[in-house]
């Protein structure tokens, strides 16, 4: 939005005060990446205990108002011409081993592993020289649950990677299935890994994507960089889901941006086995939006199997406004209804509807948290009133700060041993991120009441 703006300030250690070097105004919504070289040689920076800090103005309409910072690289001997460092990165879209969707449920998964699984993941990597490289790429999947190795791809080489452009590499997958044995939810990690050299930074040449296995089916990764809307009285929307096996689906869950939707609205969840004519198979009860994650259940449960879409009603005038996943694209999926019939959204990204056939009262996101180098934490949700922080260590004079979507502090406690309790209050459903110090560690959380 244009009341958006970004700053950029260096810490002067000599005179103790903060300076403004550099700053961007907002606007639409931009998908593109700038580069920016901002000289370092006053001396009033070039000291010991030289700092700088990134901050934004927003608007707070929505959890939206987001600036995206990558690629911070100072060093000696580079001029206002340096813009091709000796780098090869992972960059671009992710992709993922399954055909559609990002998770899937597991009882369903072990029933046919191939019908869910892609032969090829198309990742794209950046050869950010002036030069052309030669690049070799290699994969391995990991059983997170029995800390064990699934599968360790043969190393491919790639003898010419163009200088400064894009570079899609095909990771085959049709050597390997994910393990069948165990019980939702199962969890595992594949880590990409491509090698060059002279590399200078050697931490963007892996890429680690998580999956957990569990009760639903999601096209989205769990974070919206979007919200979408249809307006009008009795307007729907539906997402068509493939389910390769019979079984009972029980419940819709609707992500719901918290700060644009209002809460007085109604709507209620539908499941449809054809859209055109009009067929509804089940409906959930009525609910406010009173925003984040909602799960609207069905009554009762209905088996299923074969193509089926699913989405909601809304019950009012006013719009609601569902989360959307600009990391992956499932446009082709997402249909609406404003009166007039049913269209194919022109929007693309990835509506944040799931379907459920388990009976969980909250949502495993796809997303696990990887293990950090360093010191750090778990929270875990005890009740829809009680907050748990348990340390890997037991550490003295700590600081947990829980922040909101929004990036706003909304709880900070003193921290001694390894676990403290804290009350949720009246803190509203939807995605947290809690900070540990002094070892800097986060963590995300989904609040359900």
């Amino acid at each position: 939005e244009s009341e958006d703006s970004l700053f950029l300030d260096f810490y002067s250690p000599v005179t103790g005060n903060w300076f403004r070097v550099w700053s961007a105004g907002g606007g639409s919504c931009d998908n593109t990446m700038s580069q920016v070289l901002i000289p370092i040689t006053d001396p009033l920076f070039l000291q010991k205990g030289f700092r700088f800090r990134f901050y934004n103005t927003a608007s707070l309409y929505g959890p939206f108002d987001y600036w995206f910072i990558d690629y911070i690289y100072i060093d000696t001997l580079r001029n206002y011409q340096d813009f091709y460092p000796e780098d090869v990165a992972f960059a671009g879209q992710l992709d993922y081993v399954f055909k559609n969707y990002r998770t899937v449920p597991f009882n369903h998964y072990i029933q046919n592993p191939l019908w869910f699984m892609k032969d090829t993941t198309n990742l794209q990597i950046s050869n950010l020289a002036s030069f052309d490289r030669f690049v070799q790429s290699s994969y391995i999947v990991e059983d997170v649950d029995n800390n064990s190795v699934v599968y360790q791809s043969a190393v491919v080489n790639h003898p010419v990677v163009p200088a400064n452009s894009y570079y899609s590499i095909l990771f085959d997958n049709t050597g390997w299935t994910f393990p069948t044995s165990g019980t939702y939810p199962r969890k595992f990690l594949i880590k990409y890994i491509i090698t060059s050299t002279p590399d200078i930074l050697r931490s963007n040449d892996t890429l680690k994507i998580p999956y957990t296995l569990d009760t639903y089916y999601a096209y989205d990764d769990g974070l919206p960089e979007k919200a979408y809307t249809v307006y009008g009285n009795q307007s729907s929307v539906a997402i068509k889901f493939e389910v390769p096996v019979v079984d009972t689906l029980r419940s819709i869950w609707i992500y719901l941006p918290p700060l644009v939707n209002n809460g007085n609205m109604r709507l209620q969840g539908v499941v449809w086995s054809n859209l055109n004519p009009s067929t509804i198979l089940a409906t959930t009860d009525v609910i406010l939006n009173t925003g984040g994650w909602q799960k609207l259940t069905l009554s009762p449960p209905v088996p299923v199997s074969g193509t089926l879409y699913a989405g909601y009603k809304n019950l009012d005038y006013g719009p609601i406004y569902v989360g959307m996943d600009m990391n992956k694209n499932s446009q082709q999926l997402t249909f609406y209804n404003a009166g007039n019939g049913w269209s194919q959204t022109s929007y693309s990204g990835a509506l944040m509807i799931r379907i459920d056939f388990g009976n969980s009262t909250t949502l495993t996101p796809p997303d696990i948290p990887l293990p950090p180098a360093d010191e750090c934490f778990s929270i875990v949700q005890l009740s829809s009133e009680k907050i748990l922080i348990k340390t890997d260590k037991a550490i003295q004079n700590g600081v947990f700060i829980l922040y909101d979507a929004t990036g706003k502090q909304v709880i900070k406690s003193i921290i001694q041993g390894s676990e403290l309790s804290l009350q949720r209050g009246n803190l509203k459903d939807g995605y947290y991120t809690g900070l540990l110090l002094p070892s800097s560690c986060s963590r995300k959380i989904l609040l359900i009441k």
